[in-house]
């Protein structure tokens, strides 16, 4: 009777698995590398890949857009859609601008530079700002006005001698954020000015990550006692406390993102993401849960209650909250090479 209740034990254990479907080299991928994952206005995925392009989903099938349809380059690194509803495809040389029929693509030649990794921001106004960050580590900042892109780093002397820029971000008053190597400053009505932020979080390790829906930036801090990472926001000069996003170090973030009922998730360097209710409820998702792989290096909460997932080699993943559904290129999403 003992071996028959451990044996039916096992059987429900199994059964509380997460189901997922993977397509793979057995069905003729060659390589998925999933860099970034937007969702436009029309409720459509878009997926970047690392040499295959954009590739659109739109819940039936993928199709594909690339260097033939006019992209700057097939090494997708960002993706991102202004206020205006244009999608701007981010690569390693050169950005896309796509309103929907056509393509105009920016090089070097209208001020654009090439990168590694790549910061997008966005005012109110729809003023956009664009960090870029290069091999050697430098970053730069541009913007976008009048059909070309302007080097902001250039002109501004607190950012240049050695002061790597690190992130940016956007407030409610159109300011601008920057987290440099020397500490955090703001660009206020066209005047440069050292940030509060330095004497708030003097002594701690801390990132900024972006602007949430609200235009409000996220200052990610790590607290060293309980090893976790507390994420807060910064407003009318001080920051207001969130919730702690789990445990681990701000080396191992990866990515966040919110959802409509306002969960957060959070990709974690090996050790797959985490829920982060609104009550501060944390629950962690890893391989042992049916995820394929535990470093995701992109997170996505849609507008229906989806979890789209990237990562190196291992194709779009989508959690729906009962499964995993893995997308490779012999479902329509491209090659990354």
């Amino acid at each position: 009777l003992y071996i028959i209740f451990f044996g039916f034990y096992c059987l429900v254990s199994q059964a509380q698995q997460y189901r997922f479907n993977t397509y793979s080299l057995e069905q003729g991928l060659p390589q998925s590398e999933v860099m970034d994952i937007l969702q436009d206005r029309r409720g459509s995925i878009w997926v970047g890949t690392n040499g295959g392009g954009v590739a659109r989903f739109n819940g039936v099938s993928f199709k594909t857009f690339n260097e033939q349809n006019r992209l700057a380059n097939n090494r997708v690194k960002k993706l991102y859609e202004d206020k205006q509803g244009n999608l701007w495809f981010i690569s390693e040389r050169g950005i896309t601008k796509y309103d929907g029929k056509n393509f105009k693509k920016y090089t070097e030649t209208q001020g654009f530079s090439n990168g590694v990794e790549f910061e997008v921001a966005e005012d109110y106004e729809g003023k956009l700002w664009i960090l870029i960050k290069q091999e050697k580590g430098d970053g730069r900042i541009v913007y976008f006005d009048n059909d070309n892109f302007t080097n902001f780093t250039s002109h501004n002397l607190q950012l240049l001698k050695g002061n790597n820029v690190k992130a940016i971000a956007v407030n409610q008053n159109k300011d601008l954020i920057i987290q440099t190597d020397k500490g955090f400053y703001e660009y206020k009505e066209e005047k440069f000015i050292i940030s509060p932020l330095n004497e708030l979080l003097k002594g701690k390790s801390v990132r900024l990550y972006g602007s949430n829906l609200d235009k409000t930036p996220r200052i990610l801090v790590e607290n060293t006692t309980q090893k976790t990472v507390e994420l807060y926001l910064y407003t009318n000069k001080t920051l207001v406390f969130t919730r702690t996003l789990g445990q681990f170090s701000l080396a191992e973030f990866l990515g966040l993102s919110e959802d409509k009922t306002k969960n957060i998730w959070v990709s974690v360097d090996k050790k797959g993401f985490f829920r982060i209710d609104g009550n501060g409820g944390v629950k962690n998702f890893t391989t042992n849960n049916g995820l394929p792989i535990n470093t995701l290096e992109v997170i996505l909460a849609d507008d229906y209650g989806n979890i789209w997932l990237g990562a190196y080699g291992k194709g779009l993943i989508r959690y729906t909250g009962d499964q995993f559904t893995q997308y490779y290129n012999n479902e329509g999403l491209t090659s990354g090479l």
